[in-house]
């Protein structure tokens, strides 16, 4: 028995050796499936020539054990634990497909939606599931192609239980259109008016600060001295009296009074961060305001927030049926469940 023990660690040392040379591999415990020799250009319409010859190359790849090959099959999504438990997004991996190099294409990351017509939803306890999965695919290939090719394939291999009904893919390497330039153009010139009219709006603030430090002009009073008295010499003691003479001293004719923008300058300043967000981060309340408003709106937001983080995550959680179904018994869940109806209190306070 010893015996044994001791040559099954040498083994497992040895193994082990060899997993971390990444140049000695050794090969997998199994043998890859022989795929049949498929000509893909008359199986499958309305997908590109090219795209149609890129796949051919990755099934002759992966009958070659070639690495790109087997790192495309590896990217893509595969069934995860807790499926009875609602795990309908099977990402699959996005790094690695793009990491992908082939002799004439590039992975690509698509993001595919079938609808498993026999598959009973944990959370509604109905029948059928949408199920969103990450695939890699070749760069040469659209979205449509996939979309197409899928829709051709898949309902065949899964005895018509399975029916892609929408994708997308992710464009790494687009060209800018002239719709995307358009757009571009129209956002560089709003960057431009708004960085223009915060300028104008930081230097008058600064010569308002300056006027209101080195004041100029105003209202001088003169006194005056009464010369009644007959005293002379050291006796002398003038009188002062409360004066009844004023004099406007005004503005010098090279001196300009405080600026205020006129139309021009008003429409400037409605682009200028600084005033816009002096505004919205400003607690000021004008007279006659029912404050009462803002609290509704700050409730009605949070209720939003709320039931929006619960809807967004559902399709992302391990164990979405087990978590739901155990919250849903709770009474303060009811609010969560009913989210939708907060947006309606934006109608009654507009």
């Amino acid at each position: 028995m010893e015996k044994i023990l001791r040559t099954a660690n040498r083994e497992s040392l040895s193994v082990d050796n060899q997993l971390t040379d990444s140049k000695n591999l050794p090969a997998p415990p199994f043998s890859l499936p022989k795929f049949p020799s498929l000509n893909l250009t008359n199986l499958v319409k309305g997908v590109s020539v090219q795209c149609m010859l890129d796949g051919q190359k990755i099934l002759t790849g992966i009958q070659q054990s070639k690495p790109w090959a087997l790192s495309m099959i590896d990217a893509i999504a595969k069934p995860p634990a807790g499926i009875l438990n609602g795990v309908f997004t099977w990402l699959g991996d996005y790094d690695e497909c793009l990491d992908i190099k082939a002799d004439s294409f590039q992975g690509k990351y698509c993001r595919e939606q079938l609808y498993l017509a026999q598959f009973t939803n944990p959370l509604t306890s109905q029948k059928g599931a949408s199920l969103n999965a990450g695939i890699c695919v070749p760069s040469t290939c659209s979205s449509d192609d996939i979309l197409n090719l899928l829709k051709s394939v898949v309902p065949q291999l899964s005895n018509n239980t399975v029916f892609p009904y929408s994708g997308s893919c992710e464009e790494t390497d687009q060209n800018y259109d002239t719709r995307a330039i358009i757009v571009l153009v129209i956002l560089s010139n709003f960057a431009i008016v708004i960085t223009l009219a915060t300028i104008y709006d930081v230097v008058i603030r600064m010569m308002e600060k300056r006027q209101k430090k080195n004041p100029k002009g105003g209202i001088i009073n003169i006194a005056y001295v009464s010369s009644e008295g007959k005293e002379t010499g050291a006796d002398y003691k003038p009188k002062e009296e409360e004066p009844d003479v004023s004099v406007d001293v005004g503005l010098d004719a090279n001196e300009t009074s405080a600026y205020k923008p006129g139309i021009v300058g008003k429409a400037w300043l409605s682009f200028s961060v600084y005033t816009n967000i002096e505004k919205i981060l400003g607690t000021k309340q004008g007279a006659g305001t029912l404050t009462a408003i803002n609290g509704i709106r700050f409730i009605s937001m949070s209720w939003v927030i709320l039931g929006h983080t619960f809807a967004f995550g559902l399709g992302q959680m391990d164990n979405a049926a087990q978590v739901y179904t155990t919250f849903i018994k709770r009474k303060s869940f009811m609010a969560i469940i009913n989210a939708e109806v907060s947006v309606d209190s934006f109608f009654a306070l507009r």
